[in-house]
């Protein structure tokens, strides 16, 4: 993937989608983003602290979250660079946390690429030539 972080033009960029804690007014703290990066960096085989660069807070504008100066310090200690908040909507209610290409205003899925030089993956998928009885 650091290859691929070269290679990004200036507009494109990793970003992390993190949802906010629920409530009127979400108080974002250190003890919490520290505890999501760890979730993501055991649950998510793409996440990588280059995704912190940009951080996009979904769930809330910016007027309407909490966070400290040192929750804001400890983003800048571990990458980041801008962060961006989403209101909730119909259609972006529906954008998964994680780790994502952000290509202008876009919000693009990223996978790992792994090599198949046995043809593993392509024979789970292969239809049968008949079908077995139940």
């Amino acid at each position: 993937m650091l290859g691929s972080v070269q290679c990004l033009g200036p507009e494109a960029e990793l970003a992390c989608v993190i949802w906010l804690p629920e409530g009127p007014k979400p108080r974002v703290t250190v003890e919490w983003i520290k505890h999501a990066i760890a979730s993501y960096e055991s649950d998510d085989d793409v996440f990588q602290k280059a995704f912190l660069g940009t951080v996009i807070f979904s769930g809330a504008e910016e007027g309407e979250v909490d966070i400290p100066q040192k929750a804001r310090e400890y983003l800048i200690t571990v990458g980041n660079q801008r962060i961006i908040f989403l209101q909730h909507s119909s259609s972006t209610s529906s954008v998964p946390p994680g780790p994502y290409l952000l290509v202008g205003s876009q919000l693009r899925h990223v996978w790992t690429i792994v090599d198949d030089s046995y043809g593993t993956c392509v024979e789970t998928l292969k239809p049968q030539s008949r079908c077995l009885p139940h």
